[in-house]
């Protein structure tokens, strides 16, 4: 099984749209089949791709879940959710348990 841990394919800045453009128009050049194993020799294979793929963005996060700037800001909805109800909350073991849990939140996208 190949180590994949260093490849990283995900939509979040204008140069990601075409380094995927690029990777298309070569498997349809090729009438090549999508998929991972293709689309890794492709972009071994291509000198442009090689070096585009080495500029990309690397993620913030050692998690790929977090790249996207979408998914981080649903995380801060999250956080800010929970403070509301930790606020509004009477019961000390109910409000402790919404401020654990933005906490735990919290703690993972500083990672």
């Amino acid at each position: 099984e190949k180590d994949l841990s260093e490849t990283h394919f995900s939509l979040d800045y204008p140069e990601d749209i075409d380094f995927f453009n690029l990777i298309f128009s070569l498997i349809d050049a090729k009438g090549t089949k999508i998929n991972l194993e293709n689309t890794l020799k492709i972009i071994k294979n291509d000198e442009k791709l090689s070096k585009m793929r080495k500029n990309l963005s690397k993620p913030k996060s050692s998690n790929a879940l977090f790249n996207s700037a979408h998914i981080m800001k649903g995380f801060f909805k999250d956080i800010e959710f929970l403070m509301q109800l930790a606020k509004n909350e009477k019961d000390i073991s109910v409000k402790e348990k919404y401020l654990i849990q933005a906490s735990k939140i919290a703690k993972k996208l500083s990672e």
